[in-house]
């Protein structure tokens, strides 16, 4: 099943008729409050932690550099090494790059084949 079909999506069903704003206003609060919590569902259901990604943009790096610079996981590994000063495993940078991109509807860039130019 594809995950992104399934986004909640916001409706505002309301069509103002001369009423004072304070009424207004309750109604579509309401249909908002009911949105949020539509999300913060989904979000259970996908296992997306929305505190921790708020906290710890690194995985959104991890993709970036990944598809916009063309980092390997284990460049990228050396870049995390050197820029924050963390250890992490090649393994969970392509696992974490894998499962972003995947969240957020992103077709990878093919992984390069053969050996590293760099060298």
């Amino acid at each position: 099943m594809d995950e992104i079909t399934n986004v909640p999506k916001l409706h505002i069903d309301d069509a103002w008729s001369f009423e004072v704003w304070p009424i207004v206003n309750k109604r579509l609060q309401e249909q908002i409050s009911v949105y949020k919590s539509e999300v913060k569902k989904y979000c259970v259901r996908i296992g997306f932690d929305l505190e921790r990604m708020r906290k710890d943009r690194a995985h959104h790096q991890w993709l970036a550099l990944f598809q916009c610079r063309g980092m390997s996981p284990k460049n990228i590994r050396d870049w995390e090494q050197e820029n924050h000063q963390r250890k992490v495993d090649p393994t969970a940078v392509s696992h974490a790059i894998e499962t972003l991109a995947r969240k957020i509807g992103l077709e990878r860039r093919p992984g390069r084949r053969g050996r590293s130019r760099s060298r």
